[in-house]
């Protein structure tokens, strides 16, 4: 991820909604939730699918993620409640699952693309010369999605440049449940 994750100032141009929605005692919790996954997580996570994300990105977007949700369920510090235990309150997803699935779900249309398609080129294509640096190497784009196919259990979709589009279709799911 090029850009550094600001979640306060994605939470910062919210300010409005913050006030008339989240501020809002009359509104429900499970609305607050609602509009807090329809806006705040859609602008937060807005092209995640090609994001080279490291730990630290996805600890400080599921961070953001529990403070906003602690806030709607009205849950602070000393109540002692576990993470899992606030995400099932407001029926939410894991932000690693959400990530991964918006990653799987890009990976499946690059996948079912002609080979012409350049966003299918380059995601397998090689260079023909060249070589990476001796020592530690940031990360590239198929080295998380290699991690986050091998996670998910479906192998045989990053292959899938060799099986026809159908056999695709009918391994692909979007909807798995991965876990933390």
């Amino acid at each position: 991820m090029q850009r550094s994750i600001t979640v306060s100032n994605v939470l910062l141009t919210h300010s409005k909604e913050k006030k008339r929605i989240f501020n809002n005692k009359d509104l429900s919790a499970k609305t607050k939730t609602v509009v807090f996954k329809a806006v705040v997580l859609s602008v937060l996570l807005y092209g995640n699918e090609c994001w080279i994300l490291y730990q630290k990105h996805v600890r400080a977007l599921e961070k953001s993620q529990q403070r906003r949700l602690r806030s709607i369920l009205g849950i602070r510090w000393q109540d002692h409640i576990s993470n899992q235990e606030v995400l099932e309150r407001a029926n939410c997803k894991p932000m690693e699952t959400i990530l991964a699935q918006n990653h799987l779900r890009w990976l499946g249309h690059v996948c079912r693309m002609t080979d012409e398609r350049l966003p299918k080129q380059i995601l397998y294509g090689e260079l023909a010369q060249g070589r990476r640096n001796p020592g530690g190497q940031l990360k590239r784009y198929k080295d998380v999605s290699s991690a986050i196919v091998k996670k998910a259990g479906v192998h045989d979709l990053w292959m899938c440049k060799y099986l026809p589009a159908q056999n695709v279709k009918e391994r692909y799911d979007p909807e798995l449940d991965f876990g933390t």
